[in-house]
């Protein structure tokens, strides 16, 4: 520990500036490093100020929550990437894109 300084109101307005710049898409959350925030936090606390970290806690947690659920949905999409040019890869391509079309067509019309 650092020192006693209690610095949860500081944690909590970076955390808010954070989450502000990711909603505006300034910034990802992949790309953006937690553990400073974190480090912050296990440095900063202490028994004495325990009550005012637990909203620091979650808030940073929200944070590192979202980002691997932003890891999770970039995985995913990284394997439906994989698994759809194997397939036309494998597959007759121009056949595949024709079927594709038609079927975009066929669901488009429905929903003009």
């Amino acid at each position: 520990m650092i020192d006693e300084k209690d610095i949860s109101k500081v944690l909590n307005s970076r955390i808010d500036v954070i989450k502000s710049q990711i909603i505006s898409g300034d910034i990802s959350l992949l790309n953006l490093e937690l553990n400073p925030l974190f480090q912050e936090l296990e440095d900063n606390i202490s028994p004495s100020n325990l009550h005012n970290y637990s909203d620091t806690y979650k808030n940073a947690f929200e944070l590192l929550k979202q980002k691997f659920e932003e890891l999770k949905n970039l995985l995913k999409s990284l394997d439906n990437d994989k698994i759809l040019l194997k397939f036309i890869k494998n597959n007759n391509s121009v056949f595949f894109l024709e079927n594709l079309l038609d079927f975009f067509q066929i669901h488009w019309k429905n929903h003009i």
